[in-house]
């Protein structure tokens, strides 16, 4: 079933999912015609890179610390 928002303009949305639950999103988004779904899927990714590189980057700096 279609799940609506309502319509607020161009605000932005913070959202915490797991790594699986993106993936489920970005395959649901691959099922619609690209002119829609394109520009999220980029910055899904976008964003969910940067942090899975930053979430790597402290792991690394924390286990040189110990």
């Amino acid at each position: 079933f279609p799940v609506t928002i309502l319509n607020t303009g161009s605000k932005t949305v913070t959202l915490e999912l797991s790594l699986d639950d993106v993936n489920v999103v970005l395959g649901a988004l691959g099922e619609i015609p690209a002119k829609i779904s394109l520009v999220v899927i980029e910055k899904v990714r976008q964003q969910a890179t940067a942090q899975l590189q930053q979430n790597t980057t402290s792991e690394v700096v924390a286990e040189k610390a110990n």
